[in-house]
């Protein structure tokens, strides 16, 4: 790490430490749906324009199924439209944390009926929204959950320069 990203990273120890909290609850929300389990966490300090969403499978099979059911698509779109004065973060006009205050709202308008890909229904499924939008309000982000590791997203200091 440069020490331009350590001094992003120790700018907001607490922080730091709910983010990865939150982030360990999303990939067990996740598991379910097919998410590993990740063996550590790591973060990457990045311009906060590159920030982007999750990069995980899991994630993408529940926005699809979401999308598959009419009155969680309604409330998706609702959600969409509002998100820009509803949700509140560093990120609040990022679409990706846009997308997922939508998806959110959309879970908490079906999640209780939704069924696993394979048709199984195992009991009421946690939402996995819910710990990804804090992790948003605290000002970070989920990029990805794999096996080897969970990775998340601090915005670098505001002037600071990234070299790659």
């Amino acid at each position: 790490m440069t020490v331009d990203e350590c001094l992003a990273l120790a700018g907001d120890p607490i922080g730091i430490a709910q983010a990865e909290v939150h982030a360990a609850e999303v990939a067990r929300r996740l598991a379910p749906w097919g998410a590993p389990i990740p063996m550590r966490i790591a973060w990457r300090v990045i311009d906060p324009s590159r920030i982007g969403p999750a990069k995980d499978p899991a994630r993408s099979l529940i926005q699809r199924t979401l999308f598959a059911d009419a009155v969680a698509s309604a409330e998706y779109n609702r959600a969409f439209t509002q998100s820009r004065t509803a949700f509140k973060s560093r990120f609040n006009v990022r679409a990706e944390a846009r997308v997922d205050f939508a998806l959110d709202a959309a879970w908490r308008a079906v999640g209780g009926r939704l069924a696993l890909p394979d048709g199984l229904v195992p009991g009421p499924l946690p939402n996995p929204f819910e710990p990804l939008l804090a992790i948003w309000t605290l000002g970070y982000a989920l990029y990805a959950i794999r096996r080897q590791g969970l990775t998340l997203l601090a915005p670098a200091i505001e002037g600071e320069l990234r070299r790659e």
